[in-house]
This record gives C-alpha cells, structure tokens and sequence, in this order.
C-alpha cells in the first residue's frame, strides 16, 4: 500500500480494493481520529489510485464495513453510517438505520456476502459467527462448527475465499 492509514478497513467489490482509513490528528476542528482517506488496488492492472479524498467530512471515523450488492456500508464511530457506491463514486450519509440493524443487530464486525447471506460475527457477549439472509431479511441463526472460538473475541474479520 502506497500511503499508511490509522486503522484500515478493506473491501473488495468488482476485483478492487478499497482501503479507507485516516490520520491522528490534535486538531480540534478535525477530530482525534478521522478516516478521510481512500486508496483503490484495481488488481487486473495491479495500479493503485491514491490520495483520494473519501468524499466524507474530516472527523468521522469508520469502525467497520461490509461489501454487498455492489457498495461498501460502513458504520462510524459515533453509530452514523454510510454507504460508498464504487460505481459512482458516491457517499450516502446517514443510511436508513433501521434497515441497517436488520444486518445482525449491527454489531457485525466486518463480515462478508457469500450467496446473498450476511455473514459476520458478533462480538457482543455471545463471541459466535451470525449468518443474516439479505434478500429474505431473515437471521438464520449461529452458524454451526464454530463454538471453539476463544472468548473474549474482538478485532475480528470475516472475509470470503470464494466458497464456504
């Protein structure tokens, strides 16, 4: 990666890379922490386009995301969320919350979409792996096979490798 960001988030969506992270900063107008950088890896040319402007105010800070039906849904630190459409190159500020919780109780810690299924673990407590049908809005419940997960869990990714 070109440039180095405090606290990362990646996603992948149409064979590109996105890494949006941001700076410490003692500015008071900006924030302590502020995610307002973004940098693609197109890995077919294997270019990086860098110093992209996030196209989102300075002072927010992005805490976790998931890729599906084409955009990256982040949620901010101070339980905003937004919505990046790659395609257009396009911030929506403040997603509809409701619709939002639906995605396990929005305490998914960067999960991924395999097959129009939601997964992603949820760290609150419980420390288990939530499979969430997107198309249906439906939970399927805790994913089975994996109870052995050490409790206290936190800092955790989901993440696809192109089949369960």
């Amino acid at each position: 990666m070109p440039k180095s960001v405090i606290d990362p988030i990646l996603n992948v969506v149409d064979g590109k890379i996105y890494v949006i992270g941001g700076r410490y900063s003692r500015d008071k107008n900006l924030g302590v922490w502020s995610s307002n950088k973004m940098m693609v890896l197109d890995t077919e040319a294997k270019t990086w386009e860098c110093d992209m402007s996030s196209g989102f105010e300075a002072g927010r800070r992005m805490i976790s995301s998931v890729s599906m039906e084409d955009k990256i849904y982040f949620k901010g630190s101070e339980n905003n969320s937004f919505v990046f459409d790659p395609k257009e190159s396009k911030w929506e500020e403040e997603v509809d919350a409701d619709e939002l919780v639906q995605y396990s109780s929005w305490r998914w810690e960067n999960g991924c979409v395999i097959d129009g299924i939601l997964y992603s673990f949820d760290s609150g407590g419980e420390c288990c792996l939530r499979a969430y049908d997107i198309k249906q809005r439906l939970f399927c419940g805790v994913v089975k096979g994996v109870e052995g997960l050490v409790k206290p869990c936190n800092k955790v990714s989901v993440a696809s490798f192109g089949k369960i």
